[in-house]
């Protein structure tokens, strides 16, 4: 669930690197 939040909001970029390194 998160992760499609965080690949459709391109503004959160660096925010989806750091909870990348989490999944």
């Amino acid at each position: 669930m998160q992760l499609r939040i965080m690949r459709r909001s391109n503004r959160n970029r660096k925010k989806t690197l750091k909870f990348n390194k989490y999944f």
